[in-house]
């Protein structure tokens, strides 16, 4: 007879516990607003450096699918490769959106070695009568 006070105890410990669970009662709250939105940059060369709001955020093609997660608002994104001119543009990024941002990057004008006419050269004086300064009435030294 001692067995069945004990089941019994048990049981209405068990269903204590279960009704405490089921008497919560749970809030499903509304969806928060998304803190961040998204860039995706489509940019070639594809190792560019990506910076926002002068802040380094890695290399285009370290992100996953080229998308980076931007605060929202009016953001200045910075890209810059070796060998090409820096781009920088002013980009909105709305909050839980995704921007887009294609871009190909110009190469820098390399200097032109040997190219250029040599010095002296150039400051020799043309012989009367010859080359465009003689024929302009350009004034001529004499030795």
């Amino acid at each position: 007879m001692t067995a069945r006070p004990y089941k019994l105890a048990l049981g209405a410990a068990l269903l204590l516990l279960a009704l405490s669970g089921c008497t919560a009662v749970q809030r499903i709250s509304e969806p928060r607003r998304a803190s961040s939105g998204y860039l995706r940059l489509e940019v070639e060369p594809a190792d560019t450096l990506i910076y926002i709001d002068a802040d380094y955020q890695g290399r285009v093609d370290g992100w996953a699918a080229n998308t980076v997660l931007v605060k929202p608002g009016l953001r200045q994104v910075e890209l810059r490769a070796d060998g090409y001119i820096t781009r920088r543009f002013d980009i909105e990024v709305a909050a839980g959106e995704q921007s887009f941002l294609k871009v190909s990057m110009e190469a820098e004008l390399e200097r032109l070695d040997g190219d250029l006419p040599d010095e002296s050269a150039a400051a020799a004086p043309s012989p009367p009568g010859r080359g465009d300064a003689a024929r302009s009435g350009a004034l001529r030294i004499r030795p």
